[in-house]
């Protein structure tokens, strides 16, 4: 399409409409393009649901973006980006689909602007914009990562990995049952010596009932609820335990200095605007320092310092499914665990109010590796460096996470990645190492650890048009080793 064309494009429905209110003609630069990403993936899902095939898109989108001269010498400047779904559901990426957090429900991605929404200024002092899109941290991370993003993913950002299994420990209502035990020794040497019994034989009796009480109590956790927990909830999948930091920000504030060679520096802050009585907001900030010696070339050598916060930022999915599921379970087997007691001749009461403490601890326990509090923030810096060699280009990431939540010990963890990636002619090609380090939470080592080897290759038929294939090895917590492999085909306008 001709710059003529695309002009004449502009003049029609909500630029024609503008053009006539204010009396003046708007020209300005409009460009047209985007990218359409699509690939069919064998998933072996840790081994849980079998190898599984689908065909899913990632970071698919149509943009439309331009700019205006001002007689100031400055130029107004927008940029819209819309998510396309090519295939009509999701598996892996979040194209046709993302997750409000503050419903906790998932939405279609149907809006206009959904990628990214921006209109600002630009000038000799850099580029000042509002509205919506990546981030700093989110475009580092991309620049760093020779991965098609179709269900891989070969950089150190990932915040926290959740376990694969719900972790359910009798052990931790071990308090509460010791606790328990010494009301039923009291009661019973009370009974007994209101009784007229000898003191030696109270304390027999007594000892006798709390042993025999506990032992039940015990038993009824670690033989029946704890079980029948484990396998009510689904073991999750590899693909569905990451969490990552929000990539885009709404309600938005951007400052970009720089160019392609030299210094640069970008900043983004946004608030949530979702305070309440009781919650506060969620307030994002994400900031870029950098150097380059050039385009992407022989001889280039990059270097990037960010720095990511957020705070008060709400649940993940997979979180919000786990702790929905454990407030049910919670509600149906306490009555089954006082059941157990009242059949070992426990009062009512007493059994009732055990078993609700009791299910309340193992529950919190097994909660505490999903639940996020309301006031939390997440810190990450990373410092990323790449080198074009004469045989290609060599990344390095390394990411220092940290998480606090209100009432809990900090998380953290130490991640990085290793890229190389080659251009030949028609060919391309890479292969990584990722390494995500075992939280460490209040001096307490996590077994969360993970590491993935990647490999890809590009077969380029144009400028534009290109076929792609990769495969993944990936391992968490020292567990099975899962193997992906996929296929797609990228085109470019």
């Amino acid at each position: 399409m001709t710059k003529a064309k695309k002009q004449m494009r502009t003049m029609t429905g909500v630029g024609a409409a503008a053009a006539l209110l204010t009396g003046m003609t708007a020209v300005a630069d409009v460009n047209i393009q985007g990218e359409l990403k699509i690939g069919m993936a064998s998933l072996d899902m840790e081994g849980k649901t079998g190898r599984k095939l689908v065909l899913d898109t990632a970071n698919s989108y149509l943009s439309f973006n331009g700019d205006e001269a001002l007689p100031s010498g400055m130029k107004a400047f927008f940029d819209i980006s819309t998510r396309m779904c090519l295939d009509g559901s999701q598996t892996v990426a979040n194209d046709c689909r993302v997750y409000d957090r503050t419903t906790h429900a998932w939405r279609e991605h149907n809006g206009f602007a959904s990628r990214a929404g921006w209109v600002g200024l630009r000038g000799q002092f850099g580029d000042i914009r509002l509205g919506r899109g990546k981030t700093p941290f989110d475009e580092v991370v991309d620049r760093y990562d020779p991965s098609t993003g179709i269900g891989t993913g070969m950089t150190a950002w990932v915040e926290r990995v959740f376990p694969g299994v719900v972790p359910f420990d009798a052990a931790s209502a071990a308090p509460i049952i010791a606790g328990f035990g010494q009301q039923i020794y009291a009661a019973t040497f009370a009974q007994a010596t209101a009784a007229g019994a000898p003191n030696a034989a109270a304390v027999a009796l007594a000892t006798q009932a709390s042993t025999t009480a506990t032992q039940t109590l015990t038993g009824a956790v670690q033989q029946r609820i704890v079980p029948a927990l484990v396998a009510q909830f689904p073991t999750f999948p590899t693909i569905g335990r990451y969490t990552e930091p929000e990539g885009t920000f709404n309600n938005a504030i951007r400052y970009d200095y720089g160019k392609v060679d030299g210094p640069h520096f970008v900043a983004m802050y946004a608030v949530g605007e979702n305070k309440t009585a009781t919650t506060p907001e969620t307030r994002r900030l994400s900031l870029n320092a950098g150097y380059s010696t050039g385009p992407s070339a022989r001889g280039q050598f990059r270097i990037d310092a960010v720095f990511d916060q957020q705070k008060n930022v709400l649940t993940h999915p997979v979180a919000d499914q786990v702790l929905a599921g454990l407030v049910a379970a919670q509600t149906a087997a306490t009555p089954l665990l006082a059941g157990a007691l009242l059949q070992a001749g426990i009062p009512a009461a007493l059994a009732n109010a055990v078993a609700g403490n009791v299910m309340g601890a193992v529950i919190t326990s097994a909660a505490s590796s999903y639940s996020v509090k309301s006031e939390n923030t997440s810190q990450h810096f990373m410092v990323a460096s790449s080198y074009v060699f004469p045989i290609g280009r060599v990344g390095l990431a390394v990411d220092r996470i940290a998480l606090s939540q209100t009432g809990l010990a900090e998380i953290r963890r130490t991640n990085w990645s290793l890229n190389w990636e080659l251009g030949w002619k028609n060919l391309g090609g890479y292969m990584g190492y990722r390494r995500l380090g075992a939280s460490n939470m209040g001096g307490v080592h996590l077994h969360d650890h993970e590491r993935k080897i990647g490999a890809g290759i590009e077969r380029y038929f144009s400028k534009r048009t290109k076929l792609i294939a990769e495969y993944n090895n990936n391992k968490i917590e020292g567990g099975k080793v899962v193997h992906t492999i996929l296929g797609g085909i990228v085109h470019k306008f």
